[in-house]
């Protein structure tokens, strides 16, 4: 796996790396494990005052793995997504248990569900564009009555990509986009 620049870079866990982390996951005993692989963007904007108050953007990409072996779950987390990571974090999640198998399904990709349709990707949109929309929705609540002194207003949206996979031997992945979708 190697993550390289630019927002919609990062191909998700290669299968075979995900069933070798799994297994070494489940050496320990384990009945059941997942990986679980997330890649976030986000922004977020506030105006208060007529002023852009608050500006946050970031991008965070990690994993984390569970166990579970009877009725108990160990989980744990990782910021990184490299092989040595997932495998290590697996390894400190294997602890000795009362039936030892690292035994995995083979990997097989789950068939995709409904896409959201999103007809222009608000990362394509200027963040002076989302600016604008905020002093729009400023000026036309401070429009309607001379009695309103103060007006907040927020925007936000974020991107989450997340890959499962699961030693039964399914994977899958979505795409999920949090500011609303427009059907036509």
């Amino acid at each position: 796996m190697t993550v390289v620049g630019g927002r919609d870079s990062y191909p998700g866990p290669d299968l075979e790396l995900a069933g070798r982390v799994l297994g070494r996951a489940l050496r320990g005993g384990g009945d059941a494990a997942d990986l679980f692989v997330e890649e976030r963007h986000s922004l977020s904007l506030r105006l208060e005052d007529g002023r852009i108050e608050n500006a946050l953007s970031g991008s965070d990409l990690g994993g984390s793995i569970r166990v579970i072996s009877g009725l108990s779950t160990v989980f744990g987390y990782t910021d990184a997504v490299e092989e040595d990571a997932l495998l290590r974090l697996a390894g400190e999640l294997s602890r000795p248990r009362a039936r030892r198998s690292d035994e995995v399904l083979s990997m097989s990709a789950q068939r995709a569900g409904r896409r959201q349709r999103v007809r222009v990707d608000p990362v394509e949109i200027a963040v002076a564009a989302k600016a604008a929309l905020l002093h729009l929705a400023d000026e036309t609540a401070r429009g309607a009555s001379g009695e309103i002194r103060q007006v907040v207003v927020s925007y936000g949206e974020s991107r989450q990509k997340v890959w499962i996979a699961g030693s039964h031997g399914r994977v899958a992945a979505d795409d999920r986009r949090g500011w609303p979708s427009r059907s036509r």
